[in-house]
C-alpha cells in the first residue's frame, strides 16, 4: 500500500510540474501528449524505485542483524560448551588425584 503511496506521490509532483509548466514554457507546450504522457508515467516508476531501493537497503539491514545476532549467539554457545569442558575436565582431575575412600 505504501509503494501505492509512493508512486502517486511522485505522479502529483510530475502533474504539479506539468500544470506549471504548460502554460509558461513554449517548449514543454510545444511536445506531443504521448510525451508528456511519457514524462508523467517515468516520474511515478522513479517513485517507485526510489520505494523499493529504500525497502531493499532496509531489509539488507535486518539480515546484516539478525546474521550479527546469530554470530553472537553462537559465539557465546561456544565459549560457554568451551567452560564447561574445563569444568568437566578439572573436575575429572580432582577426582582422580584425590585419595579413594577405603584406601
Amino acid at each position: 500500500m505504501s509503494h501505492l503511496f509512493s508512486t502517486i506521490q511522485f505522479g502529483s509532483i510530475s502533474l504539479l510540474t506539468h500544470l506549471l509548466l504548460n502554460p509558461v514554457h513554449p517548449v514543454y507546450r510545444g511536445l506531443t501528449l504521448q510525451f508528456k504522457v511519457f514524462i508523467q508515467i517515468s516520474a511515478m516508476t522513479l517513485g517507485g524505485c526510489i520505494y523499493a531501493e529504500k525497502h531493499v537497503a532496509q531489509y539488507n539491514d535486518m539480515v546484516r542483524q539478525r546474521n550479527r545476532a546469530l554470530e553472537r549467539s553462537r559465539r557465546a554457545w561456544s565459549e560457554e560448551q568451551e567452560l564447561r569442558a574445563s569444568v568437566a575436565r578439572s573436575d575429572a582431575e580432582k577426582g582422580s588425584a584425590s585419595p579413594k575412600e577405603g584406601e
